[in-house]
């Protein structure tokens, strides 16, 4: 599995993608949240700064229509 990874992160340095590696000392339900915390802020700050609302998903909620929809069409209960 170390060599995988470490072959996958070469590869992509190497054709420079960037790549962030995070290693942690312990890993339990804290450390798990943090990390959460952390990609959601990275998340909405991308949003602000690219002039996205990262809370308004209409692709998402327009999917979910469809898909009912297309279940009522075949005849599935929904």
């Amino acid at each position: 599995m170390n060599a995988e990874f470490e072959a996958t992160r070469d590869t992509l340095v190497a054709n420079g993608c960037p790549v962030r590696v995070i290693t942690f000392e312990r890993f339990d339900a804290k450390t798990l949240g943090a990390l959460f915390m952390q990609g959601m802020l990275e998340t909405y700050f991308a949003a602000e700064f690219l002039g996205v609302n990262a809370f308004d998903q209409p692709a998402v909620e327009e999917g979910k229509k469809l898909a009912l929809r297309y279940l009522a069409e075949k005849n599935f209960s929904v």
